[in-house]
């Protein structure tokens, strides 16, 4: 359960053949790469999600609390007509600060938990999200990299353990991270 089929398959595979020190060093730079390449692919995903965060942060803080101040203002200006966006704004505003939008915010949190355990639930859902993350622009074809790397890295590991070319393949294809790409 800690390191894997593949990781056992290829040490038996070493003893078999007699290049056992050779795969174990195969194993650790193998080892390293995935490291590496995940790394990599989960600092370039988290800054954009970060980013997305804060911005959601910052946009609810000004229409909870800076709009209904300008309100106050354009009150006691005593300007009837204002642009359709601030008043579009004072309106969100409103809704926003309501115990309805209370209310609507919570749903969304219990739904994107809801999704979120239904991912990790149901095999199918993970497969369908892999299948549309290689169609997300510009980090579809980070995540295919990355798992066709993991998959090649794993094949050529059996391959260089004494594993024969079929052996190799479906080895390969079970390291695949993507389930859509792994099926492929």
């Amino acid at each position: 359960k800690v390191v894997g089929e593949n990781f056992l398959a290829a040490v038996e595979l070493g003893e078999r053949s007699g290049v056992l020190d050779i795969t174990l060093g195969h194993l650790a730079k193998f080892f390293r790469d995935v490291h590496t390449s995940r790394r990599n692919l989960k600092s370039l995903i988290t800054e954009p999600i970060v980013f997305a965060i804060f911005a959601i942060a910052a946009a609810y803080s000004v229409v909870v609390l800076a709009v209904p101040e300008f309100e106050k203002i354009y009150q006691q200006s005593g300007s009837d007509e204002l642009p359709w966006p601030t008043r579009f704004l004072i309106t969100l505003s409103g809704y926003a600060t309501s115990t309805t939008g209370w209310l609507i915010a919570m749903l969304v949190v219990i739904a994107a938990a809801a999704a979120v355990a239904t991912y990790f639930r149901s095999e199918r859902v993970r497969y369908l999200v892999h299948r549309w993350s290689l169609k997300v622009p510009g980090f579809g074809s980070l995540i295919r990299a990355a798992s066709l790397g993991n998959a090649f890295r794993s094949m050529a590991l059996s391959w260089r353990s004494g594993g024969g070319s079929p052996e190799s393949i479906r080895r390969g294809a079970r390291a695949a991270s993507n389930l859509y790409v792994r099926e492929r």
